[in-house]
């Protein structure tokens, strides 16, 4: 209790220190729990699963001439003829994918939505999932029924009960039969509408092989218990052999199947039609960033409690004297410690509770309720954590200040050689850790940026994207792009299978070499219409493009593709689909290379294949006429307005009022793929913010200090003519050397950071030198700004009330 008593008294009389400790504490505290949330969400993909060791993904890999592409679907027939196969198979799942968005009518309003899947009826006993309305065992037996998620139910459903209520997805009627628990964010894979797969037709056993050719299903394993993962790869080459070799020998082809589990899915490799993946890299250095701000934060308790051990040495002396021993001394000092780590951790608290009502937390670790901020185990985690850095960052200060020995004239003489040094290896590790934060947030919105100005080789600007789902909507498209290109604001109006300039198909395609041979390759292709190349402003270097009078054998290539061909005259090769053995497609024109997927990439070869409305006609299919779709991008003469949105609307709604005008700008299409980036640069501008602020603390604590310690030094030097500036640079030129110190480290180290990161893009920015310079100067001026303010009444005071005593 004496202890206690003591300690409350010294923080009351120190509390502009104290002050400094709790608010440079709390801040590392809510930094690092956030980042360690962030860590453990991210180090924890698909593991609240049960069972999830035993679960695994197949993908498959398809190998030509020119290399192997895996995907991460398969044919829809798969999984049951392997389970038939295989006992070691003790379930599957299927995720159908449905072609582009759905169109979805709830209570007879028409609205687009991602994420709908068809799914096998034990999907729900296989993937862990809590029903809010209805009975999962029994969701989806029944063809056409539906298990929607409870955010799809609050959002058209107000979160009533919607048992039995209809939806229609793609012109057929789904009865819903569950309404599910939202998915954790930490899921490789996620869905808001899952529909009955049941009832699908299962292909003549002559037509299987062709079939399984297929990819268009995400498909999941449960393998027993003590079956060896590694034999899938070999039980799927000797089935394999068996059914499809010969066919797969004829169009020189082979593949291979691999399952891997589910929670490895999300850091593993990207493939073709997969999910976003991670980058392990990113989430390392969240972590390592977070213990550097936590360690910033308890340099400055370090340095601030021994710069102010010189008032403490009188105390230790006398109680020495009096026979305390140093074992108490040392409790005296660590409950000190304690108590400064506890304070912060209950500010960090509330603190955090106003970060999760304000939102800011979603930036850090996605959309959480803000329940979960607020669970004992967690709020004990923090409180605990607090206890443990009031001891670690107490420790040296307090052994420090208990070995003191008792001598005449030791209270004056605190700052010995060792203790100095300490204070100035931990002043440059703080702003190394600074500026290299400082330098890597500068360099990252550098590649941002240069990313966003890289010419694409097309025009992205004033262009908005439609969706149009369904042939009897697709049909009115050809009306109603003439009656847009009418408007004098409209430019021109394209059709596209899928969209523009971030978007294609994958597949394998015959191409002729210039020994006259057709040879396979894997690439890319899109269905654009004859008015894309105008519209999009692309440049055709050879040939000519399509017009409205080709037939669809005629193709148009890119720059890629030729040099990779090593065609001399590209016009007129021929080329075709692997169920087009002849190559009956023509090679007509060569466009210039255009970037059509994130710049992450770099640009690989490309088919521009002609759609048009009537191609669609020919599906007839009910089912398959309704989840057919296409994108209308609509070029504008000038910036895009609520006049010409609302003149654009009023056509839409005379050709297409069964749809919503539901448009999309091209520019925000684009800028989605760099969400994750922009998201890294927001979170290192955060950490660069609050590393200044940490290390700025404790410049104010030991400027304070070195103030207060030198006002007689500093009257005497007025006294005897010296000037503000000349007293501040005798102040401070310490503190500046060792923050350029510091800042030479940290350039060193942020330039292997940034190159590391930069390789994951294809195209990427010069790291450009004068950034670490710059980041030095920004932490110096904002070092000098607070030594500066803290210091200036000091300074300007008159020496006569500094010396009156001497």
């Amino acid at each position: 209790m004496t202890h206690l008593k003591i300690t409350l008294r010294n923080l009351r009389r120190e509390k502009f220190y104290a002050g400094i400790n709790v608010l440079g504490l709390s801040v590392a505290i809510v930094c690092t729990f956030l980042i360690g949330m962030h860590v453990q969400n991210e180090l924890t993909y698909d593991q609240h699963v049960a069972g999830h060791e035993n679960i695994y993904r197949a993908t498959l890999d398809l190998t030509n001439n020119t290399g192997t592409t895996t995907f991460a679907q398969m044919s829809h027939f798969m999984a049951p003829t392997l389970a038939a196969q295989n006992p070691a198979i003790e379930a599957f799942v299927r995720f159908r994918a449905m072609p582009g968005k759905s169109l979805i009518r709830v209570q007879g309003e028409p609205f687009y939505w991602d994420a709908v899947y068809e799914a096998d009826d034990n999907v729900f006993a296989v993937f862990d999932h809590r029903a809010v309305y209805g009975d999962m065992n029994t969701a989806l037996v029944d063809p056409g029924v539906a298990a929607i998620s409870n955010r799809f139910n609050r959002i058209h459903f107000a979160g009533a009960d919607s048992i039995g209520e209809t939806i229609t997805v793609n012109n057929r009627d789904y009865r819903v039969a569950l309404v599910y628990e939202d998915q954790p964010g930490n899921t490789h894979f996620k869905y808001d509408v899952l529909l009955s797969i049941n009832g699908l037709a299962y292909p003549e056993p002559a037509a299987l092989p062709m079939s399984l050719f297929t990819v268009s299903t995400y498909t999941y394993f449960v393998l027993a218990d003590n079956y060896d993962a590694a034999n899938f790869s070999a039980f799927f080459d000797s089935y394999w052999e068996d059914t499809t070799g010969e066919l797969l020998r004829g169009a020189g082809l082979s593949n291979a199947m691999h399952i891997t589990p589910i929670a490895d899915i999300h850091y593993g490799p990207s493939i073709e039609y997969d999910q976003p993946v991670g980058n392990l890299l990113i989430v390392y250095a969240y972590a390592v960033i977070g213990a550097l701000i936590l360690l910033v934060a308890c340099i400055n308790y370090i340095n601030l409690a021994t710069a102010r051990s010189a008032g403490r040495l009188k105390e230790v002396a006398v109680r020495k004297v009096l026979g305390v021993r140093r074992g108490a001394l040392l409790s005296q000092f660590l409950l000190e410690s304690v108590c400064i780590a506890l304070t912060a951790g209950v500010v960090a608290l509330a603190g955090l509770e106003v970060l999760v009502q304000l939102g800011v937390t979603e930036l850090f670790t996605g959309v959480l309720e803000p329940a979960v901020y607020r669970e004992p185990t967690l709020l004990a985690l923090v409180l605990f954590g607090s206890l443990l850095l009031g001891l670690l960052s107490g420790l040296y200060p307090a052994f420090y200040l208990s070995s003191q020995l008792v001598m005449p004239g030791s209270v004056r003489r605190s700052n010995s050689r060792s203790e100095s040094l300490l204070r100035r290896l931990l002043v440059i590790f703080q702003f190394a850790v600074t500026v290299s934060v400082i330098a890597c947030s500068l360099l990252i919105v550098a590649q941002m940026r240069y990313i966003q100005n890289e010419p694409l080789g097309f025009d992205k600007d004033n262009k908005l994207v439609v969706d149009v789902q369904g042939v009897d909507f697709i049909e009115r498209t050809s009306v109603l792009a003439d009656r847009m290109q009418s408007l004098p604001q409209v430019k021109g109006v394209t059709l596209t299978a899928l969209d523009p300039g971030v978007e294609s198909y994958a597949g394998n395609w015959l191409l002729e070499n210039e020994d006259g041979a057709l040879e396979p390759h894997f690439l890319s292709f899109q269905n654009v219409d004859s008015r894309y190349l105008d519209v999009m402003g692309m440049e055709l270097l050879a040939g000519r493009f399509f017009t409205t009078d080709d037939a669809r054998n005629l193709v148009v290539v890119n720059e890629t593709l030729v040099k990779q061909m090593g065609w001399i005259n590209p016009i007129g090769k021929r080329t075709g689909m692997p169920a087009n053995a002849e190559g009956t497609e023509i090679v007509g024109g060569v466009v210039r290379d255009f970037h059509f997927a994130g710049l992450q990439s770099a640009i690989g070869p490309l088919i521009l294949r002609q759609t048009n409305p009537g191609f669609y006609s020919t599906v007839t299919n009910p089912e398959r006429r309704a989840a057919q779709s296409v994108r209308i991008t609509i070029a504008l003469n000038q910036r895009i307005d609520p006049d010409v949105l609302a003149r654009l609307d009023g056509i839409w709604r005379e050709v297409m009022p069964e749809l919503p005008f539901d448009y999309r700008t091209l520019d925000d299409i684009i800028r989605q793929q760099y969400d994750s980036e922009n998201r890294i640069v927001d979170i290192i501008a955060w950490f660069a913010a609050v590393c200044i602020l940490i290390s700025c603390l404790g410049l104010l604590g030991l400027s304070a200090y070195s103030t207060e310690r030198r006002t007689r030094e500093i009257g005497i030097r007025k006294v005897f003519g010296a000037s503000v500036g000349q007293i501040m640079t005798v102040l401070f030129r310490n503190i500046f050397v060792l923050v350029c110190i510091g800042s030479v480290i940290a350039s060193v180290l942020s330039w292997y950071a940034i190159n590391a990161w930069l390789q994951n893009f294809a195209y990427r920015d010069e790291i450009n030198l004068l950034v670490f310079p710059a980041a030095a100067a920004l932490a110096i001026l904002s070092a000098f700004l607070t030594m500066a303010l803290q210091s200036w009444s000091t300074i300007r005071r008159n020496p006569v009330h500094a010396l009156r005593y001497e």
